[in-house]
């Protein structure tokens, strides 16, 4: 799969190995093939890439690595994906919703949870239900409307998250703390 013909882009972290992709759950094989039609890039690579292979899977999901142009590739996707079981505040989700797109993540117990407006922006789904993501996945690729909605909404973030946007919430908590 080539970068400008991927639906989504998704950064693998946190210890997350190829079950986003591949895992055998209640309600059997979830695959990739079951989260999207289009192609699948990942902007990191490492242990999916065994799995991915012994899958077949080669030609859906592609491990292209470090990108020189993340923000380009972004720009180009209709969807990100975080799957990250840990996150501090995720920068890359962040970037991703700046340039417009809808996010699906797992709520681990920070990160998440503070950017994304579930529903609004994107979609949360419990931490580690790596069915959830797949679930979420597919129900955003199969809906374009929807997903230019929420991306429309996504690029909020940079409003939100600005210099004045947090000296604002840092002086409403200062001032509640006065």
């Amino acid at each position: 799969a080539h970068l400008a013909e991927s639906l989504i882009v998704s950064l693998v972290g946190g210890g997350l190995g190829p079950d986003l992709f591949i895992m055998q759950g209640s309600g059997g094989m979830i695959t990739a093939e079951r989260a999207a039609e289009k192609p699948i890039a990942t902007l990191q690579s490492g242990p999916a890439a065994g799995a991915i292979a012994a899958a077949g899977m080669t030609e859906r999901i592609s491990l292209p690595g470090r990108e020189s142009d993340a923000m380009g590739v972004l720009r180009r996707a209709d969807l990100f994906v975080l799957s990250s079981r840990y996150e501090g505040f995720p920068n890359a989700l962040c970037e991703a919703m700046a340039c417009g797109l809808p996010v699906v993540a797992f709520d681990c117990r920070s990160g998440p949870a503070e950017i994304v407006r579930d529903g609004v922006d994107g979609m949360l789904v419990p931490a580690g239900d790596v069915g959830a993501l797949a679930s979420a996945m597919s129900k955003l690729t199969g809906d374009p409307e929807r997903r230019r909605a929420m991306g429309a909404r996504a690029t909020e973030v940079s409003e939100r998250f600005s210099i004045d946007g947090v000296a604002a919430l840092w002086e409403s908590v200062l001032e509640r703390r006065a």
